[in-house]
């Protein structure tokens, strides 16, 4: 189970240096950004989106006509990200200060990209949330932590259990992250891994949303 209460405190001791700790994964975000496949005027919402790190590629990827949403639960990340955007031209990005399993927004999703956001795929709340404010037919991408599971990897996998405890507060479906996600993306697959296999981009389609759950 997730602790939303943790995760804020952390989150607020990490906000200054996240930036810094997270300059490995760039490669990573620019190829999820990229399986997007966003097109001008869509509206792409950045779930958990921390400092902001990606939301002025999406930007422009979706040009004036589109919007960016981003989403967060900590207003210490969000303050960051705020600061970003104000030093760019972007006039189309939105940031809100809300859990997800709570959020609201204008209009409806025609993509969702959730990066590094381990917490939220486990929360059945968030995800029911999210995707009934999403078109169906949307683009949907994930990138993330997972555990390997060759008999070779335990140093691996203790590895990441140890470097993800601040950035997590759970470690249920850590060997398949992007498993929930499978309730409205039934297509959802990995189609990329990075760092022998420890992060991973997986990829689907918005088709259904069940209800009765």
């Amino acid at each position: 189970m997730t602790d939303r209460s943790r995760s804020i405190l952390d989150y607020r001791q990490l906000a200054s240096t996240y930036d810094a700790s997270c300059k490995r994964i760039g490669h990573i975000r620019e190829a999820a950004i990229d399986a997007l496949v966003l097109q001008p005027g869509q509206t792409v919402v950045d779930i958990a989106c921390g400092t902001g790190a990606t939301l002025l590629e999406l930007s422009e990827r979706v040009g004036p006509e589109g919007k960016v949403i981003g989403i967060d639960h900590s207003p210490e990340m969000v303050e960051v990200a705020r600061q970003r955007v104000s030093l760019s031209t972007a006039k189309n990005i939105e940031l809100l200060v809300e859990p997800i399993e709570s959020a609201c927004f204008n209009g409806k999703a025609d993509a969702l990209f959730f990066c590094f956001s381990h917490d939220v795929l486990q929360s059945k709340e968030a995800l029911r949330n999210i995707f009934s404010s999403t078109s169906c037919g949307a683009r949907v991408v994930t990138v993330g932590t997972k555990l390997l599971t060759s008999w070779w990897a335990g140093p691996l996998n203790s590895w990441i259990h140890w470097r993800g405890r601040r950035y997590r507060t759970t470690e249920q479906g850590l060997a398949q992250p992007w498993k929930p996600l499978q309730e409205y993306c039934p297509d959802i697959r990995i189609t990329n891994t990075f760092n022998l296999g420890t992060s991973y981009l997986a990829e689907g389609t918005f088709t259904t949303y069940i209800t009765d759950h």
